[in-house]
């Protein structure tokens, strides 16, 4: 193959490429905004809840007899949320990274791993055997595979979820929260005792440790599935300028392969008039 056969070719593909990744930016960017929408629509509710399920959790805490607990659980539970797929940057590898740090220091305590990525950084390592993985069909979890998971966490006394945070389009941070609201002192010295609750306290609590602990793992999900459209959006942006980069570089040395040639040819035919007059 020619010189300039070859660089039409490159020509070719990354024009191909920009095209392609043009198109999934345009996909991500609206995936980025209904989902956006969701998930602006109901922090306000996620919050509340939150704060509320914590000060329940302080109250129960300070009210139940130690030894009259419900259930009696193993201690803690790290879980990373990460993706099946890839094309987010560097965010899944960075979530594995950030639960690594603590894992160390976590004697005792296991871990658990949601999405392939995640698991194809944590095998090979030394942590392998202490992790498990779960695998949903797509990202987001259906309904019925969200009450599964639920049903594992439900068996330790707190549980820390890595997970990606939206902080902007251009800007996504790992943040780790513990969905378990589980109150540190500081935090049962303010929660007063002088509550009436209907029904008793370990009704209530069974009740937010099910249904609210439910939604609020949920907002993480639809937090870190904003957060993965955003990631993936940045990269397409990424890789589309690089694409148009590469393209207007192989046109200018297309056009410059093409004069060279041309010139080539030229010489070749004042050689060949030159012979022929002699």
């Amino acid at each position: 193959m020619s010189r300039v056969e070859h660089i039409r070719r490159d020509l070719e593909d990354y024009r191909a490429a920009q095209f392609i990744t043009g198109a999934l930016q345009d996909i991500s960017a609206m995936r980025m905004q209904a989902t956006r929408k969701e998930f602006e629509k109901n922090i306000g509710f996620f919050k509340d809840m939150q704060q509320l399920y914590r000060i329940v959790k302080a109250y129960a805490v300070r009210t139940i007899p130690r030894g009259k607990s419900p259930k009696s659980r193993k201690t803690h539970l790290y879980v990373a949320i990460t993706s099946n797929k890839h094309f987010y940057g560097t965010l899944n590898r960075d979530i594995i990274f950030s639960l690594l740090e603590k894992l160390p220091d976590a004697k005792g305590k296991d871990c658990l791993i949601v999405g392939e990525t995640g698991w194809q950084y944590i095998k090979d390592t030394e942590h392998e055997g202490r992790c498990k993985r779960i695998l949903f069909k797509d990202d987001m979890p259906t309904t019925q595979e969200s009450d599964a998971l639920l049903q594992r966490l439900n068996g330790f006394e707190r549980v820390f979820v890595f997970y990606p945070k939206f902080v902007n389009p251009f800007r996504q941070d790992v943040t780790m929260v513990d969905i378990t609201e589980t109150p540190d002192l500081e935090t049962e010295k303010k929660v007063s005792v002088d509550y009436i609750l209907e029904p008793d306290i370990p009704a209530l609590l069974t009740f937010f440790e099910t249904a609210v602990r439910s939604m609020l793992f949920g907002h993480v999900m639809l937090e870190s599935e904003l957060a993965r459209s955003a990631a993936r959006l940045m990269k397409m942006r990424n890789a589309q300028e690089r694409a148009r980069e590469l393209a207007t570089e192989r046109q200018a040395r297309l056009h410059k392969e093409i004069g060279s040639l041309a010139d080539m040819q030229l010489l070749e035919t004042f050689a060949g008039y030159t012979q022929w007059k002699k």
